[in-house]
């Protein structure tokens, strides 16, 4: 069974014994009736409660103070709670964000694990900062390229430099070769019919990270720990990263494909799939992979302990290294 990690960018409201419905579909029910009917599907269903506080986890349910420790919870954490209990068992994992009252993006974890559902709320997720274009550029001996009318904002340099900031320095070395292209063509339809936000295109010899206006548009979700969470743009460019490492020239040129780190992710670990977005494509499994482990690894932990020990242990870059030795024999 697939453990997936699915990011939920709607608004669900809570209905009693039927999981989530969008928020045109029944008035928020009074808070005390919220966490009465959780109380009771918790324990239909068997499930401990646990809720993080400063990175501590605490067990709230069953306990006889149980009622009152939920009323430290935000109704979003109880909407969280609620809609979990209800959802397909298959997912382990599950980020979520709600809009608190005033209108802030709030993140919220839930995950499940041998009976035990654990949710953690961190602070409103921060808009991306700003920075200079040219002072990325240089900082990181990087290549930031545009097309026609395209213009680098100050918020997309940011968000490029706080993709960068997570890379090993063995890492950071193939992805400084790629030019980071800033694209103004009409972005083409991606997963479940969304607009592309960015892309990793080989030409031949010519390799590019296309990065579209919708790249830094999206609004609502995160990636990452929800003490320290990150913009969705963020998780897209390290994503895109990941396949340059699985593309490197080296590796794509002097190796045979299943040889390339997103077949021995699977011939090593077995069939990844961190999100549904991978699931049945190696090369999309090792991207969003990659992301989370550069992103959120307890998170990869929890989801996929071999997979987070297989970045640990750098085997996403032994082929690499593996190939360099081997000239220096010659």
């Amino acid at each position: 069974m697939l453990a997936l990690l699915t990011a939920v960018h709607a608004q669900p409201i809570y209905l009693p014994g039927g999981g989530c419905r969008g928020p045109a579909t029944v008035r928020p029910i009074p808070l005390a009736d919220l966490r009465r009917h959780i109380t009771a599907e918790l324990r239909a269903a068997g499930l401990e409660l646990h809720v993080v506080h400063d990175g501590v986890s605490e067990r709230v349910l069953p306990r006889r103070d149980g009622a009152a420790k939920l009323s430290d919870l935000s109704r979003e954490a109880l909407v969280v709670v609620g809609c979990a209990v209800n959802r397909d068992r298959s997912e382990s994992e599950v980020d979520w964000i709600k809009e608190n009252r005033e209108g802030q993006v709030v993140p919220l974890t839930v995950w499940e694990d041998e009976g035990r559902l654990t949710v953690a709320e961190g602070p409103p997720v921060p808009p991306l900062r700003e920075a200079s274009r040219g002072d990325v550029a240089s900082r990181f001996g990087l290549q930031l390229d545009r097309d026609g009318d395209a213009e680098w904002s100050p918020r997309l340099a940011a968000g490029v430099e706080e993709a960068l900031q997570t890379l090993a320095p063995e890492e950071l070395e193939v992805v400084r070769a790629v030019p980071f292209q800033r694209s103004d063509a009409e972005p083409p339809m991606s997963w479940m019919g969304n607009p592309a936000a960015a892309a990793y295109r080989r030409d031949g010899p010519e390799r590019a990270f296309l990065l579209y206006d919708t790249v830094v548009t999206a609004r609502g979700g995160f990636v990452g720990s929800v003490t320290s969470p990150h913009h969705p743009a963020v998780h897209t460019i390290v994503h895109e990263m990941g396949h340059a490492l699985d593309d490197h020239p080296v590796w794509n040129g002097q190796l045979a494909a299943d040889r390339r780190p997103a077949h021995r992710l699977v011939e090593e670990v077995g069939p990844v799939a961190v999100t549904a977005y991978a699931a049945g494509n190696p090369k999309e499994a090792f991207a969003e992979a990659f992301a989370l482990w550069k992103l959120d690894p307890d998170a990869l932990r929890r989801i996929s302990p071999a997979t987070a020990t297989w970045f640990a242990e750098g085997h996403h870059l032994q082929p690499r290294q593996a190939e360099a030795s081997e000239l220096t024999d010659r």
